[in-house]
């Protein structure tokens, strides 16, 4: 009897401690607020749409080009680039930039570790950039 009460008595202070345990890494977290992982995806052809888009923690935005010609993304709102939390196509010599160059038939993405509204600007034509 006394070696159930016992292990009756480990077990309340492990599941006591695996409490605490989730409770301490969802306030050092700063978010009790579960990441969405929704994936946006935006397909570029002769028209690209939305415009704005609004994100929320973990969802990830696909820029895809489905056009025969390469043409660049550039993120216009998203000011703190070093809270990306995973990206596809942004960064160059280890460095991340806030413009990609999408391939035919290729994706980029990036990865948000904060809410917001997102906003970005596609370039077509890139011999008129590159000319200019």
């Amino acid at each position: 009897m006394m070696d159930r009460q016992l292990s009756l008595e480990c077990l309340g202070g492990l599941c006591l401690a695996l409490v605490y345990r989730a409770f301490i890494f969802s306030c050092a977290n700063g978010s009790t607020v579960r990441p969405s992982s929704r994936t946006h995806f935006i397909q570029i052809r002769e028209q690209v749409s939305p415009q704005d888009l609004y994100v929320y923690v973990g969802d990830e935005v696909r820029w895809q080009n489905l056009r025969p010609d390469p043409v660049r993304v550039g993120l216009l709102s998203h000011p703190r680039l070093d809270l990306v939390s995973c990206e596809k196509g942004f960064t160059r010599f280890g460095t991340m930039q806030d413009t990609a160059i999408i391939q035919p038939r290729e994706y980029v993405s990036i990865c948000f570790s904060q809410p917001g509204t997102i906003q970005y600007n596609v370039w077509l034509n890139l011999t008129t950039l590159v000319e200019a």
